[in-house]
């Protein structure tokens, strides 16, 4: 699995079991893990877009990525 999944998934609350590269998840906290790794995931893909962007002529595009997560 990816390192910044590991993390993303972490963050939102999985349990990550670094032997058996799976992500293993209480089933009552399923909806809000879920939902919140969705979210960081767009969040950090959204970043990554940006900095893409990020010179002289495309910083506005960078901005607009960026914004795009605040509405």
């Amino acid at each position: 699995m990816d390192e910044r999944i590991k993390q993303l998934a972490e963050q939102a609350g999985f349990d990550v079991e670094d032997r058996t590269n799976e992500i293993w998840f209480d089933e009552g906290w399923y909806t809000s893990i879920v939902e919140r790794f969705a979210e960081l995931v767009r969040q950090d893909e959204r970043e990554a877009c940006a900095k893409a962007c990020e010179d002289e002529h495309k910083l506005r595009l960078a901005e607009t990525i960026r914004a795009r997560g605040k509405t």
